[in-house]
């Protein structure tokens, strides 16, 4: 089948930075461009035998986010943890929500060519940010090319949203350049995964509607979006 027949699938996953004055779980502030590593303190750097204070007006600021998107408000709602290494984040771990999100059941309406579309809103949950890494040497300042990364911990700790849409948008003129993609053909179930990628929308779709039907399966893998139109390559 040739790439028209194929329709693309697409979810968005939304990080939004809350504009708080400290952190989610401890007193730093959260001035944006200040010297590495001068925001921190043993709470947000995960030292051992330090303990959390929630940020009130974190939550308060999520809450409102979860009603411009009508959702419910969860009654209870609890942090959960989310294991895995990343080298700017100091504990091994990031503080999210998992089964019980704060919001969740939403939905929100934009106005397209065909008219109004309802794109369903799966849950908008409390996160913390981890830090920064800076890639230092090469020609690109990218990892993939960089002789060494230095790691700032200054933004670790600050509070997000993560929005997280239900696969309802189904063309790329209707979604932000940050989505999840696959394709589909109409009517039936989403044939490939899905794949984080921007600013190239509808390169996701086009890579993966000839490897649908014949060929070796696709593997899931995220990929680098380029500065020209339609070019991606894998992460190093």
């Amino acid at each position: 089948m040739a790439f028209e027949d194929y329709e693309p699938v697409i979810g968005l996953e939304v990080h939004c930075e809350l504009k708080t004055a400290t952190k989610l779980f401890c007193g730093c502030p959260t001035t944006f461009g200040n010297e590495a590593n001068t925001q921190v303190c043993p709470v947000c750097l995960g030292l051992p035998g330090t303990l959390p204070v929630m940020n009130g007006k974190a939550v308060e600021f999520a809450v409102k986010i979860g009603h411009s998107l009508n959702c419910s408000i969860a009654d209870y709602s609890k942090m959960d943890r989310k294991n895995y290494y990343y080298p700017d984040l100091p504990k091994a771990y990031q503080v999210s929500q998992y089964d019980k999100p704060l919001n969740y059941g939403g939905y929100l309406d934009i106005v397209t060519k065909e008219g109004t579309k309802r794109i369903g809103v799966t849950r908008a949950h409390l996160e913390e940010d981890a830090g920064k890494l800076v890639h230092a040497g090469g020609k690109s300042g990218r990892l993939d090319s960089s002789d060494y990364s230095l790691a700032d911990y200054n933004r670790g700790g600050i509070p997000l949203v993560e929005i997280v849409s239900e696969p309802d948008i189904r063309s790329s003129d209707r979604h932000l350049p940050c989505a999840r993609t696959s394709c589909r053909i109409p009517g039936s179930r989403s044939m490939a995964a899905q794949t984080p990628i921007a600013p190239s929308r509808s390169w996701p779709a086009r890579r993966r509607s000839p490897g649908t039907e014949s060929g070796p399966a696709l593997r899931q893998r995220p990929l680098w979006a380029r500065p020209s139109p339609g070019s991606a390559s894998p992460e190093p």
